[in-house]
């Protein structure tokens, strides 16, 4: 389970071991042994494609963290992120970062092959009424797939470019 409240400290954290993980030129994968889930990963130039693999009786959930930063000890900081969920399948939104990256726009839009429904989204730690859309720093939405039948695979296509539409 995800926790109720997000504070940068408190973030979930996957756990795994490098005896469960396989990566080569183009593809990545690894189990989580906290959230019996599996994910796989490769991408192309423009899209990025997850496969997500929940074992027996797992919550088939997922958190979408806008506000990450990989490289905050470069001096890399949010300054703005939006998500908005536009139907059941897909979500948009846009991050703005600053720091090595100067100005730092990206756009991105992310479909799903389940259909999930928006547990609640947070914007800076705080508690969002609204489950449409969000904007702030930092902007998490967790979301789950109660229609993802036992066995079947969730894929995820997530595509980004720097100039708005996609």
């Amino acid at each position: 389970p995800l926790p109720e409240s997000l504070e940068r400290e408190n973030l979930p954290v996957g756990i795994f071991s490098h005896k469960k993980e396989q990566a080569s030129p183009g593809y990545y994968s690894v189990e989580f042994e906290n959230y019996n889930v599996s994910a796989e990963l490769t991408a192309s130039a423009r899209v990025g494609m997850h496969r997500y693999s929940y074992r027996k009786g797992a919550e088939k959930r997922l958190l979408v963290d806008v506000g990450h930063i990989l490289q905050r000890t470069w001096g890399h900081e949010n300054a703005w992120n939006r998500l908005e969920v536009i139907d059941r399948h897909t979500l948009q939104g846009f991050k703005y970062s600053t720091g090595w990256s100067h100005d730092h726009r990206i756009y991105f839009r992310i479909e799903f092959s389940s259909p999930f429904s928006v547990d609640k989204m947070l914007f800076d730690g705080a508690l969002s009424d609204n489950l449409d859309s969000i904007s702030g720093q930092n902007v998490w939405a967790f979301l789950s797939f109660n229609e993802l039948a036992e066995g079947e695979t969730l894929l995820i296509k997530a595509g980004r470019n720097t100039s708005h539409g996609l």
